[in-house]
């Protein structure tokens, strides 16, 4: 058993941590979850840290960085600071391509794949309503991502386009 603290830095990703919580205290670990907060005696696995780095926030050695960005040269996560943090500590990733690209820019020497997984805590209780939607994209639209939503646009999707939605207002 291990003490581990699960610490949300961005509310985009509040859910993913909240899942990890609930699986670590599902496997028998003290864990416990605060936001923006940890202890300096216990593991502490951060979500959102890009957020944090951007604060100047000082993060403890016993450090674990789930990396649930992107990474390319050029984007806003690879900021400087960010990569700093990567070296120096262990980090989980949800992408194989972002292990390459830091293997290829001598980032990060502890990485392992975490792929985002399911929790029962991640279930919302849902009332009926009427299906009037084909598709419900939910996040940033980028270059890649307008694509697709044109692409479906040109079959007559019924679609809704959301973000910045968090918790009970998704449902």
């Amino acid at each position: 058993m291990m003490e581990i603290s699960v610490c949300c830095w961005d509310k985009r990703v509040d859910t993913v941590s909240r899942s990890i919580w609930a699986a670590l205290k599902d496997s028998g670990h003290d864990a416990d979850f605060g936001n923006s907060r940890f202890d300096e005696g216990r593991w502490t696995i951060h979500l959102g840290a890009q957020e944090a780095c951007k604060q100047g926030v000082v993060f403890p050695e016993r450090t674990i960085i789930y990396n649930l960005e992107h990474l390319a040269s050029g984007q806003s996560t690879t900021s400087t600071g960010y990569l700093d943090l990567l070296s120096r500590s262990v980090v989980w990733d949800f992408s194989r391509k972002n292990m390459e690209w830091m293997a290829g820019h001598d980032i990060a020497t502890q990485v392992e794949y975490v792929p985002v997984g399911f929790h029962p805590i991640l279930e919302f209780e849902t009332t009926e309503v009427e299906e009037d939607i084909d598709v419900l994209f939910y996040g940033s639209v980028n270059a890649r991502r307008a694509e697709i939503l044109e692409w479906l646009a040109k079959l007559n999707c019924r679609m809704e386009i959301k973000k910045d939605i968090y918790e009970e207002k998704l449902v």
